[in-house]
């Protein structure tokens, strides 16, 4: 684990308060569906529109995780955080390769699943669990603990190649601790 980070520690007050709101009120949940009198449709559609809200705020509210806490934690933990780093559907891994790339890197289909099929074979991911979702099959992938070692070293490689890059412009003039000359 990387105890050298220099990064400010997330401000995680919000999260905090966002996980004692969504726990109180799915605690509360199962209690209001059973008090909806029976034949009581009006009243059986607010409570399901309810839910259905909660379960929404909870999704959007973990996809923020996963966008802001998850990279960190892998890039700090290494291996060992590769029990927790989140699952993936494969359209997720295009849009998340899209993302962190600013738009340079764009996944077809074909090219991620020959990929992630590899992966697989290579015992770097595994199938966590499908379900099917508007008629189709999705799998959810995670690292396994050699895909996260795996990921740390090649993390590593590259981070030593930029910096070795980046003393071979500064010696040529051509890089100052600002960016490019």
């Amino acid at each position: 684990m990387n105890q050298n980070h220099r990064e400010a520690m997330a401000d995680v007050r919000d999260m905090y308060m966002a996980h004692s709101a969504l726990r109180r009120e799915f605690s509360l949940l199962p209690q209001l569906v059973r008090d909806v009198t029976p034949g009581d449709a009006t009243r059986a559609e607010v409570v399901g529109a309810h839910a259905e809200m909660l379960c929404h705020i909870l999704h959007v509210h973990h996809e923020g995780e996963d966008l802001l806490l998850w990279p960190r934690l892998l890039e700090r933990g290494g291996a060992e955080a590769a029990a927790i780093v989140p699952t993936m559907h494969g359209y997720a891994v295009i849009e998340d390769v899209l993302r962190i790339s600013d738009g340079r890197v764009r996944l077809r289909a074909g090219t991620l699943y020959a990929v992630l099929d590899r992966l697989r074979a290579d015992g770097l991911i595994e199938v966590e669990r499908e379900e099917v979702v508007q008629s189709r099959l999705r799998r959810y992938y995670r690292l396994t603990a050699l895909g996260a070692r795996r990921l740390t070293e090649e993390a590593s490689r590259l981070r030593h190649n930029a910096d070795a890059a980046r003393v071979r412009l500064r010696r040529g003039g051509l890089l100052t601790d600002g960016g490019a000359a």
